[in-house]
């Protein structure tokens, strides 16, 4: 792309990169600073929020190689835990003065910023071996793992598409008459093996600490896909269990009536399926800024 800067080629990268940054964060907050307010009260809109803290993460895997190299690499992830980077051309570190975040740019300057949460939704060290949730810093979604226990969360079990909610045809599939998850009662509506009984059990018993889970619409998805895309390796890693299979998004179909949209996290082909198939369930939830 014309005009861009490559700053592997420059000499004195980190100062260069560190004033272009900071320019880059006080003309963002001028364009803030005359939006005009809907209220006494200061808010950022998504598109400024997610802006800051790409940014910000920028500073911060500047701040670390620059460490790094003074101090022997200090801080930095070895490519065992999270895949060979000369296989997937990323750069990934973890800040010794936040040791809770991940952080990892790829080759075309793609961005994440991960932390591990525990079932009861206390941050975990980015070393730590066990996670029940991924939240994405950037994006600010909390992502569900999958377990292989037999518990409310294994990634063995699967769901037809079901919303009563849903203003797009039809409300989907209520009962696949057949134990394919976890709970199943017959007879029990609460216990279905359907998408909007499973968000209910889920938010009933709560998972890593919140009670406000939510399927994934398509763009939410893409997300965990860029990912896979950037680091095979990495994303394996992270997101370990039931995530290898097409899995239910919240979006339904507009043209096609009894279809809602799946998505495969492996390559990020997606279509129609007809909503009483069975499908694993990756739930996500907001989380505040």
């Amino acid at each position: 792309m014309a005009g861009t800067i490559n700053w592997n080629d420059l000499e004195g990268v980190n100062d260069m990169k560190s004033i272009y940054l900071f320019f880059s964060l006080l003309m963002l907050f001028t364009t803030i600073r005359a939006t005009p307010a809907l209220s006494d009260e200061f808010v950022l809109t998504d598109q400024q929020l997610l802006a800051v803290r790409e940014i910000v993460t920028e500073f911060l895997l500047l701040k670390t190689k620059s460490s790094a190299s003074r101090e022997g690499d200090q801080g930095t992830v070895s490519t065992a835990d999270y895949g060979d980077n000369s296989t997937n051309n990323l750069d990934i570190t973890v800040l010794s003065s936040t040791p809770n975040e991940i952080l990892v740019q790829t080759a075309d300057g793609l961005l994440f910023n991960l932390t591990k949460i525990s079932p009861s939704g206390q941050e975990l060290p980015a070393d730590a071996e066990g996670w029940s949730c991924i939240r994405d810093n950037l994006s600010g979604l909390i992502w569900e793992m999958k377990t292989n226990n037999g518990d409310l969360h294994d990634q063995r079990d699967s769901f037809s598409w079901y919303n009563t909610s849903n203003t797009i045809g039809k409300t989907g599939f209520a009962d696949n008459s057949g134990a394919t998850c976890s709970g199943y009662v017959a007879g029990d509506p609460s216990t279905y093996c359907n998408t909007q009984a499973y968000v209910a059990r889920v938010n009933t018993n709560g998972w890593c600490g919140y009670q406000d889970w939510r399927m994934p619409t398509i763009s939410e998805l893409k997300g965990i896909i860029s990912l896979n895309e950037a680091s095979p390796d990495l994303y394996a890693g992270l997101f370990p269990k039931g995530t290898d299979k097409a899995v239910w998004s919240a979006t339904s179909v507009t043209n096609y009536s009894g279809f809602a949209w799946h998505i495969y996290l492996s390559d990020g082909y997606a279509h129609g399926n007809d909503q009483s198939g069975n499908l694993p369930v990756l739930l996500v939830r907001n989380a505040q800024p």
